[in-house]
């Protein structure tokens, strides 16, 4: 393949989405800050999407480290990472670099419901979620209120339905999206215990919230349901039975 300039390779690279999407899609993400929490098995594929389609630059946030047990689902982490408790954002930057060095990345390990992380997420324009615990889940979409940022809320789960090993799965997944003055917040839709599916999660929303129906989004804002969170055990529980 012939030498070519940064500008040409440049055209070549995003010429498909360009076409489908135009140009000034392409350099509207190319000016975007967005952050991924949570860059795991979920989230290492959407840093990965978002290297490949040219995003400006990338804030990636997680505190956990590689674990063998990553290995499987983790894009770019190595038997070495693992070995060594690589932290997660330096191996999804590392992919990121390999991909397209034009994507700046910025890794914060640290947990979202630290005061540190959540004033560099303040700095992205769009966030996305891929994070396990309800608290983590809360402080973004509060965050997302406040700050009135695009949110989206991602996830996927497997769980078995038959006893033992081998057995038949049930396979899910979910894309929530909280946009700047549009629909009901994550904390909004989850209006009822029922909602949740497992009767060890505790209420929400709170006590004195106001129902599900007759209140609007913007009266339910004002008074602070959309933009609240409430602790809870860390968990581990799917996104897409969450919201």
């Amino acid at each position: 393949m012939p030498e070519l300039v940064l500008s040409e390779l440049t055209e070549l690279r995003y010429d498909r989405q360009v076409r489908a999407f135009g140009p000034e899609l392409q350099d509207r993400l190319a000016r975007l800050t967005i952050a991924v929490v949570g860059v795991g098995g979920v989230g290492s594929l959407v840093v990965q999407g978002l290297a490949c389609l040219g995003a400006g630059r990338l804030l990636l946030v997680d505190p956990d480290t590689v674990e063998p047990s990553n290995l499987n689902r983790l894009v770019g982490a190595t038997p070495a990472d693992a070995a060594r408790g690589t932290a997660k954002v330096d191996v999804a930057a590392r992919a990121v670099a390999a991909i397209n060095p034009a994507t700046a990345v910025s890794p914060v390990r640290g947990s979202v419901t630290e005061a540190g992380t959540w004033s560099h997420l303040r700095a992205a324009e769009v966030i996305v979620g891929a994070v396990d615990g309800h608290a983590a889940r809360w402080a973004l979409n509060r965050l997302a209120v406040q700050y009135a940022r695009c949110y989206l809320d991602v996830g996927v789960d497997l769980r078995p339905m038959d006893e033992g090993v081998g057995g038949r799965l049930e396979a899910g997944g979910h894309l929530a999206v909280l946009r700047p003055q549009g629909r009901a917040c994550c904390a909004c839709r989850a209006t009822t215990r029922g909602r949740w599916g497992w009767n060890s999660i505790p209420r929400w929303p709170p006590r004195g919230a106001p129902p599900a129906t007759g209140w609007t989004t913007r009266t339910r804002q004002r008074r602070a349901w959309c933009s609240s969170t409430r602790s809870w055990p860390d968990t581990p529980w799917p996104s897409w039975s969450t919201c």
